[in-house]
């Protein structure tokens, strides 16, 4: 159970970045009608997660309340109709207040900048992910996103090197092997994630899918490392 709601705790840093990234896309991006209503179809999921992180924090229902009604007054079918970006701008503000409380709660300094990271990297590769299952054409975003979840890394992995200097030398024993497991799952993930890059082809559903649940997995398993 205590794992699950660990999970559980990871999803709205995920949400947060992934929200802020198609809003700039529906804002911003040169998107044909087809693909705004594909990407309509993604806030149902989006909300569903708010829903389920309601278990821990009843408080995420008001997160999901307007990425729902977003979703109700926009067309899933081709449409150039933007709907009311405001309902969704106010979603992503309840976002970001439920996290930065969340961050609030953590003791050190480099867990909080730690869960800053998180949305980046997290919200960076899920929201990769939702636009490839979109079907979306805004190859840029297949550059930058990996890009910039490489260079969050970089900083996740400093701020593990932060932490763990600041432990007792007992409790950084204790968490050695977390550690190490976690930084190489980090590693692998990201290394997964940006093969078509190294490639110079595109990035396919399975390729994000696996690199989103190795990042997950070492971000679940360096978790311990920022609570003490």
């Amino acid at each position: 159970m205590i794992m699950f709601n660990n999970f559980l705790s990871l999803i709205p840093p995920m949400l947060l970045g992934t929200q802020l990234i198609l809003t700039l896309v529906l804002i911003k991006g040169e998107i044909c009608p087809g693909q705004r209503g594909r990407l309509h179809k993604l806030f149902p999921a989006i909300g569903t997660l708010w829903l389920a992180c309601s278990t821990l924090h009843v408080s995420a229902l008001g997160v999901a309340a307007p990425v729902f009604y977003f979703y109700s007054q926009v067309q899933t079918k081709k449409t150039r109709d933007k709907g009311p970006i405001w309902v969704l701008a106010i979603g992503n503000l309840f976002s970001a207040i439920f996290v930065g409380a969340e961050l609030m709660k953590l003791t050190h300094i480099s867990a909080q900048i730690a869960g800053v990271l998180l949305v980046i990297v997290l919200g960076a590769v899920f929201s990769q992910l939702s636009l490839k299952v979109a079907r979306s054409r805004l190859d840029a975003f297949q550059k930058i996103l990996p890009l910039s979840g490489v260079v969050g890394v970089m900083f996740l992995l400093l701020m593990v090197a932060l932490q763990s200097f600041n432990l007792d030398e007992s409790v950084l024993v204790s968490l050695s092997t977390s550690i190490f497991a976690g930084i190489a799952t980090l590693i692998a993930g990201t290394a997964v994630w940006g093969w078509h890059l190294l490639r110079a082809s595109t990035a396919e559903k399975l390729q994000l899918s696996i690199a989103l649940v190795l990042i997950t997995a070492a971000c679940l398993t360096l978790q311990p490392l920022f609570m003490v």
